[in-house]
């Protein structure tokens, strides 16, 4: 654990983070561990060091396996204080917590979990945390869960569970200056991904909007259609400062930093009842949640909401990324103390 120098300073306490691996494309869980290590970049009271380098190689179904030598020795020359372990449906996780567990280390575990009936292989998805994950919860100190559905779930299978939302990535300091454009929709997404929804853009009246769509994939663009690609996050501020409304009809997200960018930014959100950010945002001015599978009511959702005002300073105190540092530095003190 981390010790006093000579001069009686503390010494940071040193997280590892280990995160599955990206293949082909950023996600949420990438997104996570890069925001964790930039939010105690200039805190002397923690360190937090994502794993990216370890060495891969594909496995059917699921996803990756690590070549176990070099992450084990990677895993141990980095000699951290506390292990973060991200995911919970690919081996890479359950090896994770076997390098973890044989080197001894605190595990901090946050799964990113998705109800098994949202995912592409229920049955699988589940036999494989019941067999190669859960197990592990034994030896984790602390769970980290993002919302209602995760920490009902985990709270039936360990004792510390921590429920903290992401927070505020982007700072829009000047989003008032930016013109809105009347009648912009923006859809950020992979564009031919299952569980996105960007189909729900297809029932809109054609013309009737100016629909901007930032991601990948190959899809029939309308006419009414901007297709964005591999764009710079300067470039997706402004799109989120410029636009009426920003849409998230997915069939599930654990949280949504579509959602809270757009919130940050000022821009109202049309979000479907499984996109879970909106267990922190009860009754909040410029949101609108629609039931999942209704065309129509995405549709008269859309109408009635773009343009409106969003309760922003709201968003920016539920979402605070001071505050929310705080609670991570408490749950990695509380995590050492217990070592």
């Amino acid at each position: 654990m981390s010790e006093r120098d000579s001069k009686g300073n503390t010494e940071p306490i040193r997280v590892q983070q280990i995160c599955p691996p990206v293949v082909g494309h950023a996600d949420g869980i990438a997104t996570y561990c890069r925001s964790l290590a930039h939010l105690f970049e200039a805190d002397d009271r923690v360190t937090v060091s994502p794993m990216w380098d370890a060495r891969v190689r594909p496995i059917r179904l699921l996803n990756n396996l690590y070549h176990w030598k070099s992450f084990y020795h990677t895993l141990k020359q980095a000699n951290a204080d506390i292990i973060h372990i991200n995911g919970y449906a690919s081996f890479t996780v359950f090896q994770s917590f076997l390098a973890a567990w044989w080197l001894g280390k605190p595990i901090v575990y946050t799964a990113h979990w998705h109800p098994y009936a949202m995912l592409r292989r229920p049955m699988l998805g589940k036999l494989f945390f019941t067999v190669f994950v859960r197990p592990f919860l034994g030896k984790v100190r602390a769970v980290v869960t993002l919302n209602a559905d995760d920490t009902a779930y985990f709270s039936q299978l360990h004792c510390t569970v921590n429920r903290i939302p992401h927070w505020c990535r982007f700072s829009f300091e000047h989003h008032s200056e930016v013109e809105r454009k009347k009648k912009m929709i923006l859809f950020v997404g992979r564009f031919n991904a299952d569980n996105k929804g960007f189909e729900y853009l297809y029932h809109l009246p054609e013309g009737l909007y100016d629909i901007h769509c930032v991601g990948m994939g190959e899809v029939e663009v309308r006419s009414d259609m901007t297709i964005h690609t591999n764009i710079p996050s300067e470039e997706l501020q402004m799109l989120y400062a410029q636009a009426s409304l920003v849409v998230v009809p997915s069939k599930y997200e654990a949280f949504s930093y579509v959602a809270l960018e757009a919130l940050t930014a000022g821009t109202p959100v049309v979000m479907s009842d499984r996109v879970r950010i909106a267990d922190y945002l009860n009754d909040c001015q410029g949101v609108r949640i629609f039931k999942y599978g209704n065309q129509a009511d995405f549709i008269e959702a859309v109408s009635t909401t773009i343009g409106t005002e969003v309760d922003r300073d709201r968003v920016l105190s539920l979402f605070s990324p001071d505050s929310i540092r705080e609670r991570y530095a408490q749950l990695y003190q509380s995590v050492c103390q217990k070592s």
